[in-house]
């Protein structure tokens, strides 16, 4: 099996072009050719590293962010850490990639808002001290909660391959 990391848009182009059997995302773009899938749902939160930020003021909290946008998804999702557009934030780093994300994060030098399921994966492969926990704090948070699809050509059969997927995900989901 082969896994790559794409953003919304460059996943329904690659599963057309067939570079791709399957696409999964929670910021789906309709394309002629594709069909999307409701498969389950999750939601985000707010992440940092155990203990840190906790003391400072939402204000202050150094953001890491996705420097890719969402622009024409069929979905409410206009970023890719779905950040409520009516609450403010500091940001101190944009990425590319989800893994320097949550690298920072773990470090402790920001917090990000992401999949709660994201988190909890990645928290099963790290030591205790290096854990990332939802941060609470004084603001009144949106913690949406978004579906997230399955991507195929139209006509692709529901073989074991897209039933085994879907099984998988489901088990992360609400």
């Amino acid at each position: 099996m082969f896994i790559l990391e794409a953003i919304p848009g460059d996943i329904e182009n690659k599963v057309l072009r067939k570079e791709i059997d399957l696409g999964i995302t929670y910021a789906p773009v309709s394309m002629e050719g594709l069909e999307f899938y409701k498969i389950g749902s999750f939601k985000f939160e707010v992440f940092s590293r155990k203990g840190i930020f906790n003391s400072i003021s939402f204000s202050e909290i150094p953001f890491a962010v996705p420097i890719s946008k969402v622009s024409e998804s069929f979905t409410e999702v206009k970023t890719l850490d779905h950040w409520p557009s009516n609450i403010s934030r500091t940001v101190e780093f944009q990425f590319e990639l989800l893994e320097t994300t949550l690298e920072t994060t773990r470090q402790g030098l920001s917090v990000l808002h992401c999949p709660e399921f994201v988190i909890r994966l990645q928290n099963e492969y790290l030591k205790e001290e290096f854990q990332l926990i939802p941060l609470t704090m004084n603001i009144e948070l949106i913690r949406p909660k978004l579906d997230i699809y399955l991507i195929t050509r139209k006509g692709f059969p529901e073989d074991d391959l897209v039933k085994k997927v879907s099984k998988s995900i489901r088990k992360y989901c609400l």
